[in-house]
């Protein structure tokens, strides 16, 4: 019983020496932004773990609790990162911030950060399907720029980098972007989408039965061709998850005349489009699209 003791003892150690290890690791790149009403912080650094390097992307409350974190160990996505580090200088730092408690975040990682897996590990269709990507509900943006969230399923994590690539958005203000900023600006425009139908609600004569919210097929165009047009790491996982994994559909509208009276000569009467004639539309026809796959770029 003796030497069970003594050999438990020894396993426990090495343990707590190997998480100590792994959140003592040093960080570097940081990047901050604290909300304009200063009840947020998204703070964005690496680390090194054990097999790879790290890009963490972390959200806390005005008084420092943690409430969402996300990481990437993708290669292409930390060196984007690294490079803009290195770019930027006055915007990152080597520094971590005193008043973040990091360690409880490494304690609690498996429940606290959530891994975005890159587009060319296996499995990751599995993963993704498992989360909401591209939240449920719309967003819209009132006065001053402020940004108002309405309903909307949680992913429970931003992409590292992006304030607005993920479960809703985490950004303080409309006019706020991530570090990986075009790509950032692409998903804040698609959740401006005026025409969307949200999961499990009927809109336009279409029911939506996906766990996801469906926007008009002009949005997610224009979407697929801003993460194009963005070119880099970042955008290729987004258009990656967004139109690959998750298949998404979008819908459009169409219309037809409609008849609106009825008499013996004719058997229906269309109003003219001419000055000085009623006309009325029939209710919008919604034809349901799916994409093609989404390229990744080199």
């Amino acid at each position: 019983m003796t030497h069970a003791v003594a050999l438990l003892l020894i396993l426990t150690s090495s343990l707590l020496s190997c998480t100590a290890a792994a959140a003592a690791a040093p960080i570097f790149c940081t990047w901050t932004k604290v909300s304009s009403d200063k009840q947020e912080v998204h703070y964005s650094f690496l680390q090194q773990a054990a097999t790879s390097l790290r890009l963490y992307h972390s959200v806390w409350s005005g008084r420092r609790a943690l409430r969402s974190c996300a990481w990437s160990d993708d290669v292409a996505v930390v060196h984007n990162y690294l490079s803009l580090c290195r770019e930027r200088t006055q915007e990152f730092s080597d520094h971590p911030k005193d008043n973040l408690d990091l360690e409880s975040m490494f304690m609690a990682e498996e429940e606290r950060c959530v891994s975005v897996v890159s587009p060319g590990v296996a499995g990751l269709g599995e993963q993704a399907g498992k989360r909401t990507v591209r939240s449920v509900g719309g967003l819209d943006r009132g006065e001053g720029s402020e940004v108002r969230v309405n309903r909307r399923v949680k992913r429970g994590f931003i992409v590292p980098g992006t304030l607005w690539c993920g479960s809703g958005n985490k950004a303080p203000s409309y006019s706020d972007l991530g570090v990986f900023s075009d790509t950032d600006s692409c998903c804040r425009e698609h959740d401006q989408c005026k025409h969307t139908i949200l999961s499990f609600h009927s809109q336009f004569g279409v029911f939506n039965t996906n766990i996801f919210t469906m926007s008009h097929c002009d949005c997610d165009n224009k979407f697929r061709s801003c993460l194009k047009e963005a070119n880099d790491s970042i955008a290729n996982v987004v258009g990656y998850t967004f139109f690959n994994l998750l298949k998404m559909h979008c819908f459009e509208f169409s219309h037809r005349l409609q008849c609106i009276e009825r008499n013996w000569v004719h058997p229906a009467q269309v109003a003219s489009l001419s000055q000085g004639y009623t006309w009325r539309q029939t209710t919008k026809h919604t034809h349901i699209h799916t994409y093609g796959q989404f390229r990744i770029t080199n």
